[in-house]
Parts: structure tokens; C-alpha cells; sequence
């Protein structure tokens, strides 16, 4: 207030000047002055501040504040954990349900997958041994003992020609041999890394940029890269921009940012460093220094199952090779010897199993039978949940989305029930927002919004309150409630932006309307000061909606007429503002709320 009147000397005018969007030509509501004597005192002046009554919009909002997310998002999980094989996609990258995204390997549970077949199956014997014709020459555990030795034989055979067909290695794709450094005679064990295929034509290098920069790139751009070591620039284009941020030790959020190379050179490298420049922000800004490594497009670790000898090499370090090529043999007696024993053994088994097999009746009480159907029931649902966790080594999109995150690389081992990656569907997005607790009993789901994003000024999104929670989150005292409003989503818009949100919950056009400091009271008991030749009159109206600005008047006054807005005594300096001011319906905590003295009767001429 002393702000306000700082300036005022002798007979002094108050002037408020205020805008409100209007029907019609009128833009603002008219300010006078107008200087009438006090009543109290024939020396001293009362000026009023006034204003029209005009007709207008008059909007009344919530605000809050929050992060984007997606409408529709699948987090891929693998439940018994793994080591990841190969990785077919990158963050951007749009897939469609079904598409493969990831594949891993997991050999303790392929083991038990197996060996829960083989329980089902022995279950299944023993209860067809129950209710079916026996044999009459053997017991029903010598042949179900039988035929789980033949199951187990047969295993054991497959594995064993597995491990000879392992002996000869090919190599996987077309591409580059990296690594090689074993020699004819050499003697490797299991799980020996003999070399790495690689794709050397194909390279891309990792940018990591931070928050305020990744919005001067897009996919497509066309960049220079310098491959430090070299002092070698090569052309290359951006192919991806991750769209879920990264912290880094330092708790700096950066985007991952893929670009594809489109030149290449004989002693460039995966791994080597490479940086670019690009233009800054503004046209004096300075240029931005983004840093990454470089990767082969595609890389596969060619790892003996078996072990054994060296007996040739078909290629050397550095060799362009075909898909299937050989690229090198080895030999191992035990495999072979282990073949030729699998072999036998399962032939032996049929033999036992032929033997045993002599078709006759056999009769066993009701509760063994119901027993026996019990252990092939479990038996039963141990594979299948066996077999879902083995699925899920095969990652694939469940939705069609964009992908968002990839948490592995080929050779990592990624824990059980680990998140590998994320794909969401990003056409259509959710702010999700915190109300406060004065302000979401006027809220409900339909309502319009706009949308601003901090990473994007000077663009406004429309859209519509989806939902908001019946139960609130307290912090620091403060209770608030998570509100979530949908629009479309955008090419710009990232996962975990900050957002404000605007939701409009009540609006009136074509209504007569006065700045809110001209009205006491609220509803019927509304009253403002109407001037009349030259005079304040106290006159009651019916107010309406009321925002931080202005009130609406649904009855009492007209438009064109004057009402005063405040005044100011000529002998004390002092501004006489008789109640609070601001009356109708207002949205509490959101422009202008309840306050004390609202129902204050001002008299007329300005008193009390």
C-alpha cells in the first residue's frame, strides 16, 4: 500500500489501470478520477479511483506443476536374469509389437527347464502305469525307470553333437575378424574367446549431451566428426536421440545421442574418441563441444563351448569375412568319445525299455491313481513357469512405441527380474502434476489444460484432464494430489520433462464485468460503489465468478456504468479502502480465494 501511494501530494488522484479481455471493440476497462468534497470535512477532498462496467470472458484456473511421462508404457523385465547375446535396437528407435529387442542366454536355466521336462514325463509314466495295461514281466518303477533313461540318453546325445558341431567355428555375419591370436596346435579350454566379428563399415558413435543442449539437435542432422586419435574428420548423421535421460556421477542429466557415420577409414576403431562442434544457441553464441566413443554397428564374440586343439585357422586378424565362413577348426577327442558314448548309452536304453515293454492288466487303488495326477499337475506348472521365464529371455515389444531405454549391452550380465529395456508409446503423452489441496475439489476429468515445457519455451500444448487421485501425498505439511492430463505427444517432447499445467475449471463469456477490488461481499450480498453525478452510491448486486483480477456481476449493475474501486482522503494521505475487496465465486487458492472481511458493508460515499 505505501508502494501504491508513494508520489500522491495535495489533492491527489488514484488510478488503477487494468486490462481484461473484452466482447466487442473495447479492450480494457476505462480508469477515472473523479473529486468530490468528504462529507466529514468541507476542507478535504476524496478523490475515487474508477473504472467501467464492460462486457467480457472471465476464466478462472488451476495451476500445477510436474513431469511428462508416457500414455503407454512397457518395461521389459527378465525374471531369471541372464547374459545378453545381442541387442537389436537403439534409444528413438519406433518398433512394433512383436519385434525382438533383445535376446540372452541363461545355461543353469535351459538345465532346469530340461530336467523339469523330464520330472513331467516320469510323472506322467508313473500315472500311466496306474491307469493304463502294464507289463507283466516288470514292475511299474522298473519301467518308468526305463523311460526316463531313454528320455535322458536321448539328451545327453543331442548335447553331445552340439559340442562336435562347436568344434568348427563360422563365423556369424559378414564383417571384420578382431582378436584372433590363436595358432594351429594351440590347446583352449571352455568358454575361450577365440576372436571377434565386427562390422568395421559400419560405425556409430555415442554423443552424451547434456539437458540444455539436446534440444539444438534432431534426428538426421548432419554432423563432423574428429576421431582424436587420428586427427581424421568424419561425416556422419544423427540416427537416434534417447528420449529417458541419464544421471551421471556427477548428477548431471545428460541424452544419449547415436550418430550413424556415413565415411569411413581403414585406422578408425571402435573405442577411439570423437568430438563434433555445433552451433550454439543464439547467433553470438559460442559453438558447443559434444564428446563420445565409437562402436561397431555390430560385434559377436566367437566363444568355444567345448574347448580342445587347434587343428586349423581359415583366417587371420583383420580378414573381411562371409556369414558362415569357417574360420577355424578344433579338435577334441573327449567331444568325440562323449558323442560315441551318448550314442551306445541311448541305444542300450531303447533295448532295456523294449524288453520291459510287455502289454498286460494291472489294477491299483483309486488313491494312488489321485495321487499320481497330483504330482503330474505340479509337474505340469513347474515347466510352465520354466518355459515363461525362458520366453523372456527372447525380449520383445509388447506395444507399438518408440524405444526409451536400453539398460544392457551385448556381454553384460543382467540380474533376475532386471529391467533391460523400456519402449513407450509417445503419440500420446501425460503431464502428471501435483494440486494442492485448496485447489483440486474443482477439478474433474474432461476439463481443458495447456501445457508448457521448460525445455521448450514460447510453446503451448492444449490438453485434457484425464484423472485426478483420490488420495493425496503429504510433504512438508503440504498435502497435494497427482493429476493427469493427456495430449499429443511431440518429436520434441522428451520422457521426464518439467511441465506446468493450467486447467480451466470454470469460464463465462458475454458477462458483465469490474476489477475484483471494486466488489464487497460475495454472492446476493454482494455490493460495489456506483458512480452517480459525480457521487459514490452503495448499491447491492449478485456476484459471480471472481479471479485474482476481476468479478463477474450477474445482476445490479449495467454496462457503461462507473464503479469505484478505491479512494483517497485529501487531509490524512491515507488510501480508505472499506473491506476487502474482490467478492463472488471464487476457486480457492486459485486467483483470488476466501478472505476475511469479504462480507465487510461498505456505506455510502466511501465509509464505514
Amino acid at each position: 500500500m505505501k508502494e501504491f501511494l508513494k508520489g500522491v501530494k495535495g489533492r491527489r488522484t488514484l488510478v488503477i489501470v487494468v486490462a481484461v479481455l473484452v466482447l466487442g471493440s473495447g479492450a480494457f476497462l476505462a480508469v477515472r478520477s473523479l473529486g468530490v468534497s468528504a462529507r466529514h470535512s468541507p476542507s478535504a477532498q476524496l478523490s475515487f479511483s474508477t473504472a467501467r462496467v464492460r462486457r467480457g470472458s472471465i476464466t478462472v484456473t488451476v495451476t500445477g506443476t510436474g513431469t511428462l511421462a508416457p500414455k503407454t508404457k512397457q518395461s521389459c523385465t527378465v525374471s531369471a536374469g541372464g547374459k545378453v547375446v545381442s541387442v537389436a535396437v537403439l534409444p528413438g528407435q519406433r518398433v512394433k509389437a512383436g519385434e525382438v529387442l533383445m535376446v540372452l542366454t541363461n545355461q543353469s536355466l535351459s538345465n532346469q527347464l530340461t530336467q523339469a521336462r523330464l520330472n513331467l514325463r516320469q510323472a506322467q509314466m508313473d500315472l500311466d502305469a496306474l491307469t493304463k495295461p502294464g507289463a507283466s514281466s516288470a514292475t511299474e518303477a522298473d519301467v518308468a525307470a526305463a523311460q526316463a533313461a531313454v528320455l535322458q540318453a536321448r539328451l545327453q546325445v543331442e548335447q553331445a553333437k552340439d559340442n562336435v558341431d562347436g568344434l568348427t567355428v563360422k563365423a556369424p555375419f559378414d564383417g571384420l575378424v578382431s582378436g584372433l591370436t590363436v595358432r594351429p596346435g594351440d590347446k583352449v579350454a571352455a568358454g575361450t574367446t577365440l576372436c571377434t566379428v565386427v562390422t568395421p563399415d559400419s560405425l556409430k558413435a555415442t554423443l552424451a549431451v547434456n539437458e540444455d543442449d539436446v534440444k539444438l539437435l534432431s534426428v538426421g542432422q548432419q554432423l563432423v566428426l574428429t576421431v582424436s586419435p587420428l586427427i581424421r574428420d568424419l561425416k556422419g548423421h544423427i540416427v537416434a536421440i534417447s528420449l529417458e535421460p541419464t544421471t551421471g556421477s556427477t548428477s548431471q542429466v545428460t541424452y544419449q545421442v547415436t550418430v550413424q557415420l556415413d565415411e569411413t577409414d581403414p585406422q578408425v576403431r571402435g573405442g577411439m574418441t570423437v568430438t563434433t562442434t555445433v552451433p550454439g544457441p543464439g547467433p553470438w553464441s559460442e559453438p558447443l563441444t559434444l564428446k563420445g566413443t565409437l562402436a561397431y554397428e555390430q560385434t559377436r564374440a566367437m566363444v568355444t563351448a567345448t574347448g580342445g586343439t587347434v587343428v586349423s585357422v581359415n583366417a587371420a586378424d583383420g580378414d573381411s569375412v562371409k556369414s558362415g565362413e569357417v574360420l577355424l577348426t578344433l579338435e577334441s577327442e573327449q567331444a568325440q568319445v562323449a558323442l560315441a558314448n551318448a550314442e551306445a548309452g541311448l541305444a542300450a536304453a531303447e533295448q532295456r525299455l523294449a524288453q520291459l515293454t510287455n502289454p498286460g492288466p494291472s489294477v491299483y487303488p483309486e488313491s494312488q491313481i489321485e495321487k499320481a495326477k497330483m504330482q503330474v499337475e505340479q509337474a505340469q506348472l513347474n515347466v510352465e513357469n520354466l518355459e515363461r521365464q525362458y520366453n523372456e529371455l527372447t525380449v520383445t515389444a509388447a506395444i507399438d512405441g518408440t524405444v526409451t531405454d536400453v539398460a544392457y549391452g551385448v556381454g553384460d550380465q543382467v540380474p533376475p527380474n532386471g529391467a533391460v529395456a523400456t519402449v513407450a508409446d509417445l503419440s500420446k503423452v501425460e503431464a502428471v502434476v501435483s494440486i494442492d489441496e485448496l485447489q483440486v475439489a474443482q477439478l474433474s476429468p474432461g476439463q481443458t489444460a495447456e501445457v508448457t515445457l521448460d525445455a521448450l519455451p514460447g510453446r503451448t500444448f492444449t490438453g485434457t484432464l484425464e484423472s485426478v487421485a483420490l488420495e493425496g501425498s503429504v510433504s512438508d505439511g503440504v498435502t497435494s494430489y497427482q493429476a493427469r492430463v493427456l495430449l499429443d505427444g511431440s518429436d520434441q517432447m522428451r520422457v521426464g520433462m518439467s511441465c506446468s499445467v493450467s486447467i480451466q475449471v470454470a469460464r463465462h463469456d458475454n458477462v458483465l464485468l469490474v476489477p475484483v477490488e471494486a466488489v464487497y461481499g460475495s454472492g446476493d450480498k454482494a455490493t460495489v460503489q456506483v458512480v452517480v453525478n459525480g457521487k459514490p452510491e452503495l448499491r447491492q448486486v449478485v456476484a459471480g465468478l471472481s479471479n485474482d483480477t476481476y468479478t463477474e456481476i450477474v445482476k445490479g449493475l449495467s454496462e457503461g456504468e462507473t464503479v469505484v474501486t478505491g479512494s483517497l482522503s485529501q487531509s490524512s494521505g491515507n488510501m480508505f479502502m472499506p473491506g476487502i475487496p474482490g467478492g463472488g465465486v471464487r476457486v480457492p487458492g486459485a486467483g483470488g480465494g476466501y478472505g476475511p472481511g469479504r462480507n465487510t458493508q461498505p456505506t455510502e460515499g466511501g465509509g464505514r
